[in-house]
């Protein structure tokens, strides 16, 4: 028995295939990071986890200095500061959602 294949069906087919790509990060692409760099990532999700605002202004001033230092490069502090962005904006979930990604993509490096 196969499925009737009707104009609803259809076009949940259709987002159904362009949503997971799109969820999962897929079409932006991710720098590839310093090993020593991941730290930052890492002390972001802790922040988000814990929920700590203060603790994103520490990172991200670590984060500010260590690029004006030269040891952060622009792509990789614009994905820091899209993390930041979230944290500031107190969107807690998203951010260490966003951490993740970022971390589970250098992994695969």
């Amino acid at each position: 028995m196969t499925p009737e294949l009707t104009l609803p069906s259809i076009l949940a087919r259709a987002l159904l295939l362009l949503a997971i790509p799109l969820g999962t990060g897929c079409g932006r692409p991710v720098p590839q990071v310093a090993r020593e760099n991941i730290r930052y990532a890492q002390a972001l999700r802790t922040a988000a986890n814990s929920r700590d605002a203060a603790g994103f202004e520490n990172v991200a001033r670590t984060i500010e200095r260590d690029a004006q230092a030269g040891r952060i490069a622009a792509d990789e502090q614009a994905v820091y500061a899209e993390i930041v962005a979230l944290g500031r904006a107190e969107r807690f979930a998203d951010a260490e959602q966003r951490c993740l990604a970022f971390l589970r993509e250098q992994a695969r490096r």
